[in-house]
């Protein structure tokens, strides 16, 4: 593989923004205790997570929110330091996390996942 120096900082700059964001997006999840999304299944769904202790509460925040922008963010570091190896591995990472982000997602609008909201 072979770029330039500034497509290279440049992929690692946005592999760091990236991640910063996924890291921003659990904010609001963990500082109110609810969440509003909207969905396949719903159009908008409203639930609150107080009843979530705090460390199941932040687990929640970084499987439902950040981790395919976390994923991303690893693929994009990975591409920057131009090794296949580690190219490689940040494919699979990054393959990993948004699939498991995506898994989730729909698994917790669908009502079938960890967190039901025991809607009938």
């Amino acid at each position: 593989m072979k770029l330039s120096i500034l497509y290279q900082w440049l992929l690692c700059l946005g592999g760091i923004i990236v991640i910063l964001w996924g890291f921003y997006q659990y904010y609001p999840i963990i500082s109110t205790e609810t969440l509003v999304t909207s969905g396949p299944s719903v159009a908008y769904y409203f639930t609150r997570l107080s009843y979530l202790p705090f460390s199941s509460l932040v687990f929640f925040a970084i499987l439902y929110v950040g981790l395919g922008y976390i994923g991303i963010g690893v693929l994009l570091l990975g591409l920057s330091t131009l090794r296949v190896d580690i190219v490689y591995c940040s494919i699979q990472i990054a393959l990993w996390m948004s699939a498991i982000a995506l898994w989730y997602h729909f698994a917790f609008l669908s009502g079938t996942g960890v967190y039901n909201n025991y809607r009938t």
